[in-house]
């Protein structure tokens, strides 16, 4: 009874603002006596990922190179599985329009290409 007691009184003494503590209760044979050891429960901001513009727009080209390399129609992104799928694995990210696929998302990929690829024909010797 002891215990129960000595784990309500401690776990109803800490700060409101502060996240709860589990405790565990070590008995000691020799002398009876028993130590509450009790570690801080780990805050849930420590686990949540900072996505950034930067991020939208690196999987935003990631996206449209692979709709582009493999061949896959734009309709797909209206289809509401595939929209819900994107919307679970990355709650986040803001899933590309058909429009913007085709139009600015194409363009800037082909300019990016187009510019690597010019480079590397100045830099090749024939």
């Amino acid at each position: 009874m002891q215990e129960h007691y000595n784990y309500c009184k401690l776990k109803n003494s800490g700060n409101s603002n502060t996240s709860s503590f589990t405790s565990s209760f070590v008995h000691n044979d020799d002398n009876n006596t028993r130590t509450i050891n009790h570690k801080q429960q780990t805050k849930m901001e420590n686990f949540l990922y900072k996505f950034t513009n930067t991020d939208q727009k690196e999987l935003e080209s990631l996206l449209a190179r692979g709709f582009y390399s493999a061949g896959i129609s734009f309709n797909i992104l209206e289809n509401d599985d595939i929209k819900a799928f994107f919307s679970r694995a990355l709650p986040y990210f803001k899933l590309s329009t058909r429009y913007s696929l085709s139009n600015s998302l194409f363009t800037k990929e082909y300019s990016g290409l187009n510019t690597v690829i010019n480079y590397l024909l100045n830099e090749t010797q024939f």
